[in-house]
């Protein structure tokens, strides 16, 4: 059995989290790397499928613009996009039933984070799984 080759940052984040990377793959923090072995053994054990990490769901796409419409029905623009605009999930996967979780490993959720999940739930029509880590276990 191989080997899997794993390094530690030791420049610390603003929220104190150690970046992880294992066999060319880097993870935010510890915990999200525990998580993704845990959802590594739920896929050998036959309760999800089609495991994936660090996806990106396109919120804005270059061009895009923000619009609001006015009592007249003229449209006037707030905002035009000069880059796209992205939410990137720690993991996607299917559970038994066949329905895509989208999920995402936080320790704390920013405002931005925040935004960015009432925007994809807009969008994608679907709420982000929030795991979090309390007490050395995983929630």
């Amino acid at each position: 059995m191989a080997t899997a080759k794993m390094t530690w940052s030791t420049k610390r984040s603003k929220y104190h989290n150690d970046t992880v990377e294992v066999d060319g793959i880097r993870y935010d923090s510890r915990g999200e790397y525990q998580r993704h072995c845990f959802l590594k053994l739920m896929e050998r054990a036959g309760e999800i499928s089609e495991l994936r990490y660090h996806v990106k769901f396109t919120l804005f796409p270059k061009g895009s613009k923000e619009l609001i419409r006015m009592p007249d029905g003229t449209e006037v623009v707030l905002r035009t996009y000069d880059r796209e605009h992205w939410y990137e999930a720690d993991f996607v996967y299917k559970n038994k039933r066949g329905e895509m979780i989208v999920e995402d490993f936080k320790g704390y959720e920013t405002e931005e984070f925040k935004r960015k999940r009432i925007l994809f739930n807009a969008i994608y029509h679907q709420d982000i799984k929030i795991v979090k880590l309390t007490n050395a276990s995983v929630n």
